[in-house]
């Protein structure tokens, strides 16, 4: 392929992101400047970036450790310029160049998802605008919160996760490692997603890998893709611990969330059914047809007898959810709707699985 048609197969989406990111960065300078609606978690994110450079020490590990670092790293090239431009972090512009840009981002993937498997361009369009225009994803595109960058990772991961379950080819998986570890480092709930994938990649290794050094490969595979966010988790408690002298500040710290749910009177549901029902309705409200929408995709993946494109979303996602559903069971957490966003990735993805793919990545390595 010359250096021209593989620019222009990548046009449209490059076009795609940089209209997403102008419009996610538009809805979050009219929010931030125009109506001065700024969250506190965007403006602790940037008091962290502003702690790096400007406090009287600057130092790194002044970013803090009761949150996850990455949203304020990616801050600090933007923050740098406050001195000179002052509103960048007084009305928190900086974390919303990040934020546009980690959902343009997301939306990106959604329709690299579309490309790979060759969909029509009817309904690659149609899953791809209405997933960027959908209003909890407008609003987290703009509000420089972590959610982004979440979905984002969590896009990344499935769509390298649904190109190796076909092609077997150890750069998906590996990078599909990489993006498990960066979510890592935005949000604690990727924990689950990382298990959620490591049994994926060990049960469809097994499955398919000669019977000949299978156990090898099965744990070659599970490392791979699991020991980035392993790499993450262990660093970043490691850090913490030498800094803070606790290992989980989320958890331990007057700060963290444990003391947030204490000092505001949290408690776990009075009843079960109460508490079942709740994370029930919260992604109801974000994803109206999704059960309709996985059952269709189940009849069809079964008559077709390729379930693995469906089960790759079904678990990184879903587990995600149930993670959440459980913690606000047990009053480990609070029952804010953006904790379950990624209900609107997953019925696009299950979306465009709905269709069968004209493209089949073939495999790389024999068995």
């Amino acid at each position: 392929m010359s250096r021209i048609t593989a620019l222009r197969s990548r046009a449209p989406g490059l076009s795609i992101y940089l209209a997403a990111f102008v419009f996610y960065l538009a809805i979050g300078l009219y929010l931030n400047v125009t109506v001065q609606f700024i969250l506190g978690d965007t403006l602790s994110r940037v008091a962290a970036a502003q702690a790096v450079l400007f406090s009287r020490f600057p130092h790194l590990s002044a970013i803090g450790f009761v949150f996850t670092p990455l949203t304020a790293i990616v801050q600090l090239p933007v923050v740098a310029f406050s001195r000179i431009w002052p509103v960048i972090t007084a009305d928190a512009i900086s974390a919303v160049i990040m934020s546009a840009s980690f959902m343009a981002g997301a939306v990106f993937m959604l329709f690299g998802i579309t490309r790979d498997r060759a969909l029509p361009w009817t309904m690659s369009s149609a899953v791809t605008v209405l997933f960027a225009i959908n209003p909890m994803i407008v609003f987290y595109g703009g509000n420089g919160m972590s959610e982004a960058p979440f979905v984002f990772f969590l896009l990344w991961a499935v769509r390298r996760l649904l190109r190796w379950v076909d092609s077997d080819d150890v750069h998906d998986l590996t990078t599909c490692g990489i993006a498990l570890g960066l979510a890592y480092l935005v949000r604690y709930d990727a924990v689950a997603a990382t298990i959620a994938v490591a049994v994926v990649v060990a049960i469809r290794t097994w499955t398919r890998a000669p019977e000949e050094g299978r156990r090898r490969r099965v744990l070659l595979d599970v490392v791979l893709v699991a020991g980035p966010a392993f790499f993450a988790f262990v660093v970043w408690a490691a850090t913490s611990w030498l800094v803070t002298g606790n290992a989980f500040e989320q958890f331990e710290s007057q700060y963290g969330n444990a003391a947030i749910l204490r000092e505001s009177g949290g408690r776990a549901p009075e009843s079960l059914v109460s508490a079942i029902k709740f994370p029930i309705i919260e992604i109801g409200i974000l994803a109206p047809g999704l059960v309709v929408v996985v059952g269709v995709v189940a009849l069809v993946r079964g008559v077709r007898r390729r379930w693995w494109p469906f089960v790759v979303p079904v678990m990184v996602f879903g587990s995600v959810l149930a993670f959440q559903a459980l913690t606000y069971i047990r009053g480990s957490t609070f029952g804010f709707l953006r904790f379950y966003i990624v209900a609107i990735p997953l019925l696009a993805v299950l979306a465009l699985l709905m269709v069968p793919a004209r493209r089949v990545l073939p495999a790389k390595r024999p068995g």
